[in-house]
């Protein structure tokens, strides 16, 4: 019994020979749904590891925030100790030094990737819309452009969500010195550092691609 493959198989290929007899047809169909398994599971698998290292950076600078309160709430409840506060201030210091040198280093690693993915993404999802409202197109087809399009805005979402988080926790550290901590009491080399950290911030981090496309919800709407 012969069965049309182009109907059946996964993808669609030419393989110059006839395939729709068994056990050619069986065959490939099994090779074609391991290579979709393994293709899916490698791009995933990328996805969310990248998507767990912004989100791991920007949990260090949420933990700077704790560290700055925490100093903050222990000079407002008693007498100001400027060793132990020297201790933990240059703590933070250089804590907030490391992870700035870490998001450099990431954006230097992922900056073609970055650049490549939202390309492509672009221009399958046009691609995929334009699919989709085609008035010729069978609803099978439509049903698959449907997903490809979903799938590839989910896609864009877990690289951009983590880089507006990034963004917003490393804006917040120059707000919790300012509001959190009563500088104005403290002597005034300790203001100029505060006063530095307060400045850095203001440059907030970023993912970017090819360092002109910041990785944010403003990237993935627009």
């Amino acid at each position: 019994m012969k069965i049309r493959s182009s109907d059946i198989l996964i993808v669609i290929i030419r393989y110059g020979t006839d395939i729709s007899a068994s056990p050619k047809f069986e065959i490939v169909f099994f090779c074609q749904l391991l290579a979709s398994i393994v293709g899916i599971s490698a791009i995933t698998s990328v996805d969310c590891t990248i998507m767990t290292i912004i989100l791991h950076v920007a949990g260090q600078f949420k933990l700077i925030k704790t560290w700055i309160n925490k100093i903050g709430i222990e000079i407002n409840r008693e007498p100001i100790h400027l060793e132990k506060f020297e201790i933990d201030l240059f703590k933070c210091i250089r804590h907030h030094q490391r992870i700035i040198s870490a998001v450099n280093d990431i954006n230097n690693l992922l900056t073609p990737i970055l650049f490549m993915q939202l390309l492509t993404s672009g221009i399958e999802i046009c691609l995929s819309g334009y699919a989709m409202l085609d008035n010729g197109a069978a609803l099978i087809d439509i049903m698959k452009f449907t997903s490809h399009f979903i799938s590839m805005a989910i896609e864009l979402l877990l690289w951009c969500w983590p880089g507006e988080i990034l963004v917003h926790e490393s804006e917040e550290v120059g707000h919790v010195i300012y509001f959190n901590i009563p500088w104005y009491n403290l002597p005034p080399i300790y203001r100029r550092h505060l006063c530095l950290m307060i400045v850095r911030a203001q440059q907030y981090c970023s993912i970017t691609a090819l360092t002109f496309k910041t990785l944010c919800i403003q990237t993935l709407t627009s």
